[in-house]
């Protein structure tokens, strides 16, 4: 099964139970450099078709994850395979 239960609260309302993948911090390569380059934001990896609308999350959403609310800081990047990389920052 993909990932954890994840509650999100959709700035348009509603809430709905979600499933994605939370990293607290995660490892990336500089598109420039090629050098990997450690992140302290937090991302979450959802499948699309996890959305109710079954579109990305969108700036202002807000998912809590294990106890802490997590808001939408920036739009998701689409990673092409039905999932989108969603960067967060504490609500």
């Amino acid at each position: 099964m993909f990932g954890q239960d994840i509650l999100l609260e959709p700035k348009s309302g509603g809430s709905y139970t979600v499933r994605g993948v939370f990293r607290r911090t995660f490892v990336s390569v500089d598109p420039d450099t090629q050098q990997p380059v450690t992140s302290t934001s937090p991302l979450l990896v959802i499948q699309d078709t996890q959305m109710p609308s079954g579109e990305p999350p969108a700036e202002g959403d807000v998912f809590t994850i294990e106890g802490t609310r997590w808001k939408v800081s920036a739009p998701p990047e689409l990673e092409g395979e039905g999932t989108s990389r969603v960067y967060l920052r504490k609500a």
